[in-house]
């Protein structure tokens, strides 16, 4: 179940992941439990707990939620009417509205330096070059390392960007003209966990899918089209820890994965509508260590003193740094610049 479950999170081998980075609540209660996370839960339930509040509500900084919190009880999945890019789309559209804000968009960032008077930080790009007091990247980690000036220059090198490799992912969405209840039982949908022999190793041709899980996303979301005619719709999702090459076309592609679910549901009709996205090293796998790692990076950010420090002028943050859910970057967005003055 383990590996099925880091298979439809971070796409990658439970193996390498470290559970008290990847998974923090699961890690809590095996501590609460010394060991045994049933022990954990059953404490939770009896008040036996820590008792621990999360690090913003401990700092008085809640959210104030006004009457989500309640609209939210008992529902376990929610999405927007226009997907959850509506959360970008929206920030996007506020922050273009705030006169002191100015966003610049398709234009790629070349390196980032500190000055030798070590009192400024430039950001170079393909047209210009910016002079900000603070700087905030939410780049993959290995992106900003190479952005960053390089090791033997007089700003401080910041250690083990590179340290964790990142998950590629395949994902295909299927949307069949017929009801969910022709096509699949109700539920969430189903994750695979890694094979009993382990993976196979990786081959030049694409012999097999490499298959993370399917969501039937019909019934976690369910929509109907004007005509009030229902549809099926499903999302499959391909690679990660298998690193043998997919089929190069969509069609062979969606061939082969329309097989898969005969063989795992039923026949199926053909569907009406499909769309690929080939995701390339867009999950990072947090590595044990993971944590520790982050520290030492942070401190180095936070360094106030000597040749090359940065002084606490550039924040990094994002999915490689405190975890790849929504809320995680959110949290971590709400944080930044919390100590500037």
């Amino acid at each position: 179940m383990g590996s099925a479950l880091c298979h439809g999170v971070y796409a990658a081998d439970s193996r390498e992941i470290s559970v008290r980075a990847a998974f923090p609540a699961l890690y809590d209660l095996e501590e609460k439990g010394n060991g045994r996370v049933v022990f954990g839960i059953l404490k939770d339930i009896l008040g036996q707990g820590s008792g621990k509040k999360s690090q913003h509500v401990q700092a008085g900084q809640a959210y104030d939620l006004g009457d989500v919190e309640q609209l939210m009880r008992g529902v376990s999945v929610y999405s927007f009417r226009g997907g959850l890019q509506t959360l970008t789309d929206t920030l996007a559209k506020t922050l273009a509205a705030t006169s002191n804000v100015e966003l610049r968009f398709g234009e790629a960032v070349n390196k980032i330096e500190m000055c030798e008077d070590e009192d400024s930080l430039s950001i170079d790009t393909a047209s210009q070059t910016l002079k900000p007091t603070h700087i905030v990247s939410s780049l993959p980690l290995p992106l900003l390392n190479a952005i960053l000036p390089p090791r033997g220059s007089h700003a401080r090198t910041l250690p083990h960007l590179t340290a964790n490799p990142s998950s590629s992912v395949t994902v295909l969405t299927l949307v069949f003209a017929v009801p969910p209840n022709a096509i699949h039982p109700p539920g969430f949908g189903y994750l695979i966990p890694r094979p009993r022999r382990g993976y196979p190793a990786p081959t030049d041709v694409p012999i097999r899918l490499g298959i993370l899980g399917t969501v039937f996303d019909s019934c976690a979301l369910p929509f109907k089209s004007k005509g009030e005619s229902e549809y099926t719709k499903l999302t499959v999702m391909l690679g990660g820890p298998y690193r043998s090459p997919l089929p190069e076309t969509d069609y062979e592609l969606i061939t082969r994965v329309l097989a898969h679910l005969a063989e795992s549901l039923q026949p199926l009709p053909d569907p009406i509508a499909t769309r690929v996205w080939r995701h390339v090293g867009c999950i990072p796998t947090l590595r044990v260590g993971h944590l520790d790692r982050m520290k030492e990076m942070r401190d180095v950010l936070e360094e106030k003193d000597g040749r090359g420090a940065w002084r606490g002028r550039l924040e990094v943050v994002g999915a490689g740094v405190g975890g790849v859910s929504v809320g995680d970057c959110v949290e971590a967005g709400r944080r930044v610049g919390a100590r500037w003055g």
